[in-house]
């Protein structure tokens, strides 16, 4: 029998990243939520996040991956994807060790944010991982430009973005990653959100 999920990603990604944004709410950020779909430039959000020149503007993403059970507890990892994803360094797995339903307004407790530049495996075994993040440890990290990209003009804004719109990225990357830009001068985020949908 194969391994199944503990809870289903989709969960996961609704409920981590709907708490992502009630941390920035709680620390006084104002928030702008934007679709991300093939097209996603005129979206993006100057207005809302660029300011004075001397503004710290940090650009980060989050892959959502849901713990999976058999003999082993791990996160499932698609080739595809990581062989992407290493090509964006500012955009981090975040493997959730949720377990239960009941616990999934606590799920950003229950995240790790792991840097995707390591060596491809199927299955991330739970007990074999170190050197990731928990939320607050993250959070200042953004803070002191130790994680994150540096965004300092529109220009950053867009290179970093576009070549997710490659229609292989938009598949494996763009379609299922959480996307943050956040102005910790002007206390302003923009989150661009896979799960919000605009009409074709």
């Amino acid at each position: 029998m194969g391994a199944t999920p503990f809870v289903y990603e989709r969960q996961v990604e609704y409920w981590t990243s709907r708490q992502i944004e009630d941390f920035f709410l709680n620390a006084g950020f104002s928030i702008a939520v934007y679709p991300v779909e093939q097209g996603v430039e005129r979206y993006l959000p100057a207005d809302h996040i660029f300011g004075l020149d001397s503004d710290l503007v940090k650009l980060f993403g989050i892959q959502y991956k849901a713990l999976y059970h058999n003999s082993t507890n791990h996160w499932k990892l698609d080739q595809r994807q990581h062989s992407r994803l290493v090509n964006f360094p500012w955009i981090y797995y975040g493997l959730s060790d949720l377990q239960n339903v009941s616990d999934g307004r606590n799920s950003l407790h229950y995240l790790r944010i792991l840097n995707s530049a390591f060596p491809y495996v199927k299955n991330l075994d739970a007990q074999n991982i170190n050197r990731y993040y928990r939320w607050g440890a993250f959070y200042q990290h953004l803070q002191t430009c130790q994680a994150g990209r540096l965004i300092s003009k529109m220009l950053d804004l867009s290179d970093s973005i576009s070549p997710l719109q490659d229609r292989e990225m938009e598949r494996t990357i763009l379609e299922v990653t959480d996307i943050f830009i956040a102005n910790f001068n002007t206390k302003k985020l923009s989150h661009l959100s896979p799960q919000l949908k605009t009409d074709r």
